[in-house]
């Protein structure tokens, strides 16, 4: 609100608030602009005289309302101490000069707001970078975990199958089948623990999604047969019986055997 400073023939900012001239704010609302030659005896703009005008030595005014989108954000105030009939050229004039700052206020605002945006996507896009520095060096140390307990287990497994082997032959040497069966179940099981572990080891095929089957034509009956060595001992151990019943004569299949 620019109120008319007599003794610098400028204006300064002031303020008013619009509950206490209630009348006077409907009326600009309805008009956008208000041109009052006795600002005393026109009843939209007599609220004010008492309190607002007559302590400033004013009487005319020409008010247009400054807005931005629905709020009202201000006044311009155009107050001359001697008597004046506004021109039709000075009323437009003070309602363009409203509209347009109430324009320059949107953009300004709408400026900010774009800044303040841009700043919520740094500080956001920031954040996201260091998740994503922190999510590849949790993956690059699980990576670094699976290759080195897959490791410590192929070294073991190896031992154990190169021992099953080789007392294999021994058994064949002395003619004693009766360990034969069990070594080479512990055998199968070794080679089958070791294939599933070198499936881990390349874990970087697995996050990427290219992870291949090796396709075979195989028996059904003979990998159920394996499955069976594999946990009889176990279901034994828990005193569990394991019973596996296996329809004649099922056909060849075209599959990975180890998945």
């Amino acid at each position: 609100l620019d109120l008319f400073d007599p003794d610098h023939g400028r204006s300064e900012g002031g303020r008013i608030e619009v509950a206490s001239y209630p009348i006077c704010f409907r009326a600009l609302e309805a008009t956008r602009v208000i041109a009052a030659v006795d600002a005393f005896t026109d009843p939209r703009t007599a609220e004010v005289s008492e309190s607002y005008l007559a302590p400033n030595g004013l009487r005319f005014l020409l008010d247009g309302q400054i807005r931005v989108g629905d709020a009202l954000r201000g006044v311009i105030c155009c107050e001359p101490k001697r008597p004046r009939r506004w021109s039709q050229e000075e009323v437009a004039f003070v309602g363009a000069a409203a509209e347009r700052i109430g324009l320059a206020l949107a953009a300004e605002e709408l400026a900010q707001e774009r800044d303040a945006l841009e700043s919520r996507v740094r500080l956001r896009t920031i954040d996201l970078e260091a998740a994503r520095l922190q999510a590849d060096a949790a993956n690059a140390a699980k990576s670094r975990f699976i290759a080195s307990i897959s490791h410590e287990l192929r070294t073991p497994l190896n031992a154990i199958i190169g021992y099953s082997e080789l007392l294999q032959l021994l058994a064949q040497r002395k003619t004693d089948s009766s360990y034969h069966a069990d070594l080479e179940r512990i055998q199968n099981a070794g080679k089958h623990l070791l294939t599933l572990i070198n499936d881990i080891l390349d874990i970087s095929k697995i996050e990427a999604g290219k992870m291949q089957l090796e396709m075979q034509v195989f028996d059904v009956t003979s990998i159920l047969d394996d499955v069976r060595e594999t946990v009889q001992p176990l279901a034994e151990q828990n005193g569990k019986q394991l019973e596996l019943q296996i329809a004649d004569e099922l056909p060849a299949i075209l599959a990975d055997a180890i998945r």
